[in-house]
């Protein structure tokens, strides 16, 4: 069992990625010290300096970190840093560093790590929830298709591509029967769920299949631009 130690960096979007990454490493098994770790992985955000200033300083806090361990775990990046700079660019800064993932390709995340470890990856769909038992994250869209002079998102994340809604309906399922009472849709923007699609009044529509789930107390949004 691959024992991990996560940091997610930024909005709650990263941490929807973060444990689907996760996820997809199982069977594995979350742990609060790093020197128990074969694994650390570091999900990052650069939406703002500050950001991208926070996402370097957790790196180079976490080399030191291992620098003074007798077993050094294998140390990977990922997110929208990675999305942002590039691998090889970050890779000449930052050597130490053994595996750069780009937010452009998560599907291939656990392949990549597998790979390190000399492991075959099984394809795993499940999310290893981070949130505590009562609330989950459901992210209902990627990107972007504003063009918002102020924001790098579209050119990290790409433009929108809202997840179609039996997949989420699908998944929300699965995170009621584990006894999650309360869902919070996240996405850069809402509101605009569906455009991509061709919908009109797409959130309203979701919204609409959502509540009717059975299970369901609380049922909140998060970023929305009307």
């Amino acid at each position: 069992m691959l024992k991990i130690y996560s940091i997610s960096l930024g909005c709650p979007k990263n941490r929807v990625d973060t444990e689907r990454a996760l996820g997809a490493l199982g069977p594995a098994r979350v742990v609060e010290h790093i020197g128990r770790a074969d694994l650390v992985f570091i999900n990052t955000c650069s939406f703002i300096q500050p950001a991208v200033e926070e996402a370097v300083r957790t790196v180079l806090e976490t080399i030191h970190r291992l620098e003074r361990l007798k077993r050094r775990p294998l140390l990977a990046v990922a997110g929208c840093l990675v999305g942002r700079y590039g691998a090889k660019t970050l890779a000449r800064d930052l050597p130490e560093v053994d595996l750069w993932l780009d937010t452009s390709k998560q599907e291939t995340w656990p392949a990549h790590i597998f790979k390190v470890f000399g492991r075959k990856s099984a394809p795993v769909s499940a999310r290893l929830l981070s949130t505590g038992p009562a609330y989950a994250w459901l992210k209902i869209g990627e990107g972007c298709g504003h063009a918002c002079s102020f924001c790098t998102i579209p050119s990290i994340r790409g433009k929108l591509h809202s997840r179609p809604a039996e997949l989420l309906l699908e998944e929300a399922r699965e995170f009621l029967a584990q006894g999650v009472r309360e869902l919070v849709l996240v996405a850069q923007d809402v509101t605009a769920w569906g455009v991509d699609l061709g919908l009109r009044h797409g959130l309203e529509r979701l919204l609409e299949q959502v509540l009717r789930l059975e299970g369901l107390l609380w049922l909140r949004m998060l970023y929305l631009y009307p």
